[in-house]
Formats: structure tokens, sequence, C-alpha cells
């Protein structure tokens, strides 16, 4: 239990006081950039997960088992962890489940097949998952009657984390390796290092906690557990939609490298481009929860507004333009009126782009034949 001492030190929420409030601070502040690090830790496999199918000769399939994989370990380990944590009446847990994921994920370079890679995944996402009951619960504690300020900074200074992550691991990649990734062991333990000074003198839970849950009734304490039931509910859904977004930006960059390419296997070579082109995609998905269901909508308009090309006597291919006016339809018969080898040609924005691939080698007299959608990124 909380000394005296420390109470005076971090004084309960309900009956704030100023003593220890810089102390506090700095705290708070060490928790918060805690968990950018353990976020940005969070989101290295995913923009480079392309780079480490075409290196490790994984298919798709296996792609996405690791993706889930993660999730899944992540979100198991926290209710387990958070009753430890009230068990044993600590949230030291929470920097030792960092430093584990930080040496878990720091060896993604020195993966040699698929099941080094799983387990890789399974630790550092096990850890990363157990990194968050005690972290949150202390920034809780520690912001007083801001409570719930606090909490949200908590929630953004993490998004902030994954879209570090998503854009600094296809940079890293390609200038420096994947096997050099072992060096960001170094900051990883160093924050763990001072998360675990600065959540050590966080009590644990409020003196009057024992109390208040004694008074509650028994129809009061099934209500409260059920509303947990529901909120833990309702975010396996929403990862459960995250994380099918993810694949699917994945396999639509895939897609966009080969078009462009003219290529029509998932070599290494095209794989290493698509971090590049996704990195813009992952980081506007992890900008802003809200924004990031309303993105594949947005992009695939992005997309869909051409301007006539140079390069084509149709007015029916079209390039990226931001202007509103939309692209000229294609024939009734749905091919292109013109037989050039563009690689992209697309019905009229009305139709939600429905996508059409002009090709040579099609073996429609126009050169054009209806495909599934592809979804380039000009």
């Amino acid at each position: 239990m909380t000394t005296p001492a420390l109470q005076a030190d971090l004084p309960d929420t309900a009956s704030p006081s100023r003593e220890g409030v810089p102390a506090r601070r700095e705290r708070l502040t060490t928790i918060l950039g805690a968990h950018t690090v353990t976020d940005f830790f969070s989101f290295l496999f995913i923009p480079i997960l392309s780079v480490l199918e075409g290196r490790l000769d994984m298919s798709p399939r296996e792609g996405a088992i690791i993706l889930s994989t993660g999730a899944v370990c992540s979100g198991l380990v926290q209710p387990f962890v958070a009753w430890l944590g009230d068990r044993f009446d600590t949230r030291m847990l929470s920097p030792l489940a960092l430093a584990t994921a930080v040496i878990s994920i720091s060896l993604v370079g020195q993966a040699t097949n698929f099941w080094h890679l799983f387990i890789i995944q399974v630790i550092g996402t096990a850890g990363i998952g157990a990194f968050h009951p005690a972290a949150a619960a202390a920034v809780g504690q520690l912001s007083g009657r801001k409570r719930s300020l606090g909490v949200s900074l908590f929630f953004f200074t993490g998004m902030a984390g994954g879209v570090l992550g998503n854009n600094l691991s296809p940079f890293m990649q390609r200038q420096f390796g994947l096997p050099n990734y072992i060096w960001l062991v170094i900051p990883g333990l160093v924050t763990a290092l001072a998360l675990a000074w600065a959540i050590r003198r966080v009590p644990h839970r409020h003196h009057t906690a024992a109390a208040q849950h004694l008074s509650w009734s028994e129809e009061e304490s099934k209500a409260r557990w059920f509303a947990i039931g529901v909120l833990y509910l309702g975010n396996v859904l929403r990862f459960t939609v995250n994380m099918m977004l993810v694949q699917l930006v994945i396999r639509w960059t895939e897609q966009a490298v080969l078009v462009r390419g003219g290529g029509r296997t998932h070599t290494r070579t095209p794989r290493e481009r698509c971090p590049a082109q996704r990195t813009d995609a992952g980081a506007q998905c992890r900008s802003a929860w809200p924004a990031a269901a309303c993105w594949p909508g947005r992009s695939c308009a992005r997309t869909t507004k051409r301007r006539p090309s140079s390069r084509c006597p149709s007015s029916a291919h079209w390039r990226s333009w931001p202007s509103p006016t939309p692209p000229v339809p294609l024939t009734a018969s749905g091919s292109c009126p013109c037989s050039c080898p563009r690689p992209s040609c697309w019905r009229s924005r009305r139709a939600w782009a429905t996508p059409v691939s002009c090709r040579s080698r099609s073996p429609s007299p126009s050169g054009c034949s209806p495909t599934a959608p592809r979804w380039p990124r000009a």
C-alpha cells in the first residue's frame, strides 16, 4: 500500500492539493512520452509488411496471420496484466512490458523465416498490450481533477507514436536496412527505465477505493461490469474494422506498384517499393480515428479526378488532378475509345470509380477489359 508520505506527494483526486504538482507533471509527461515510444514500436511492422513478405518469401495469407496474431496477443494480455497489477498492487509491469516489446520488435531484421517473425510479433505485441493498463491508470491518477484531459492526452500521444512509426519505418528500411533495426533497442530501453522511475511512485488506487467498492449494491456492481463488457466489445469491433482497413491499404498499394511497373507477380523488388507509397496512407489512418473511417472514400475520390494525358490521344485516360470536374465516362460498352497501353482507364466518378484496366495485351479489340479494382495512388 502507499505510504502517508507518498500520499502527501501524490494527493488523492478527491482532495486535490498543490503539493508535489511539479513532480507529478514530470512523471505524467514521462508516461505520455513513453506511450509515444510504445506505439512507435507497435507500428514498425505494418508499413514494411510487404518488404518482410518478399524478404522471407511469405504469402499474403501469412502476412495477414502476422498482423492478426499481433492484434489478438496485444488485446488478450491486457485484462490478465491488469488483474496482476490489482492483485499485487504494483505498476512495474508496465516498464517491464515495454522493455520486452522493445527487445523483441528490434529483432525484426534478424528473422529468417515466417516462424521467427511470428514469435517476434507475438512477444512484441504482448509487451505492447501489457504496457497500457498500468500506464493508463497512472495517467488518470496523476491528472487529478483533469482526469479526462489526461487520459485523452494519453491516447493522443499513442496516436502520434503510431504516425511516427508508420512514416519512419519505411525510411529506416530504405536508408539503413532491416538488420539495423536492432539499434532501436537503445532508445527503447532508455524509455523503459524512465518509465520505471516515473511510474513507481504513483499510488495504485485511491485510499478510499475499498470502502467505495463495498458500498456498491449488487445491482450497481453488475451494471458496472456490464458497461465494461460493452466497452470491451466495442473496442474489439473497432479494431476488427481497423485491421481490415490496414490489410486493404497494404494490398491496394501492392497492386498499384505492379500496375505502374507493368509486372504481374509480387517479386521482392516491387514489394520494397510499397512502403514508400503506403506511408501517407498509414499516417492518415493514424492521425485521427474519425478521419480514418472516411479515408478510403476520400482516397478513391482523389484517384478518380483526372485530366487528359498528354501522352494519350483519348480524353478517357486521366491523371490525378485536384479539379472537381469529373472525367469523361467510357463508352456504353465499357471499352476504351482508343488502344493506348496506358495502365488504367476509369469510368465516371458517379459510377464510384469502377476501374477498367487498359492493356495492349487484352483480348478485346480496343485493348481494354474490366478488371478488379486497383486503386493506384498517383
